[in-house]
């Protein structure tokens, strides 16, 4: 009988690992109540003991751990994270979904300007808001805010993020921890902002939360910072948004 671990710990953004190693901690999930890929686990051993690392990297590691073995007939000297990457843009030409935006609210200049835009437009939590069957797209979220359509995290954060790679920022999706569930934003750098600067855009949107500022994250949140980062640009959100991110890619 398989008792549940507390894995409760600080993620870990990049490390190395040996192959000893990797297959421990991959043999460690079967001891883990309610995983999921964002599960963080505890690890136990060597220099990162104590750090959290994540379910789908552990399964990566591994994964890129056999490859290499069967290609190359040995170990390799060690195994890595493979570092999460911002989402570089490479436009700065007013796009299509810009242009569809300030069809609606008029015209923007700045990633603040829409961030304005978007308050007071409506928040309905995820199981109760828009169903997309998995699949994003953004000009159907923008046209939702035009027919007064409430959104939740997922769908909102995607119209800033998009938009704001077509105005030449560059852009993170944030997944966050809060009690029992995530939360979705978006962090943006570049241009007039310089360094990173989060968009909280539910509480933004919602009628009835207390004024989110730019900047700051307020749910979920510690001092307008985001109490854990679960994942930055998380695998299952890029996919359901592929359609959209991929021309910025």
């Amino acid at each position: 009988m398989t008792t549940c671990n507390d894995n409760l710990a600080k993620k870990i953004p990049t490390a190395t690992f040996s192959p000893t190693e990797v297959k421990k901690l991959y043999n460690s999930l079967y001891y883990i109540c309610n995983l999921t890929n964002q599960t963080l686990i505890k690890i136990p051993f060597g220099k990162y003991k104590g750090y959290g690392i994540a379910s789908a990297d552990v399964k990566s590691m591994n994964t890129r751990l056999g490859n290499f073995i069967k290609n190359n007939g040995k170990n390799p000297n060690y195994v890595n994270i493979l570092a999460p990457k911002t989402i570089p843009s490479k436009t700065t030409k007013k796009g299509e979904y810009q242009l569809l935006f300030e069809s609606v609210f008029g015209k923007v200049s700045t990633i603040k300007e829409v961030t304005d835009k978007i308050r007071n437009t409506g928040y309905e939590g995820y199981l109760n808001a828009y169903k997309n069957s998995g699949i994003g797209d953004v000009k159907k979220n923008i046209n939702r805010l035009k027919n007064k359509v409430p959104m939740n995290c997922c769908d909102l954060t995607a119209i800033i993020a998009v938009i704001a790679l077509e105005m030449g920022y560059s852009v993170d999706i944030l997944q966050i921890q809060c009690i029992g569930v995530t939360h979705l934003l978006c962090r943006v750098k570049g241009k007039e902002l310089g360094n990173w600067n989060y968009i909280d855009s539910a509480p933004m949107a919602s009628k009835t939360a207390p004024y989110c500022s730019f900047g700051n994250v307020c749910w979920c949140a510690n001092n307008g910072k985001p109490k854990q980062i679960v994942a930055v640009n998380p695998k299952w959100y890029m996919t359901m948004y592929l359609n959209d991110f991929k021309k910025f890619m």
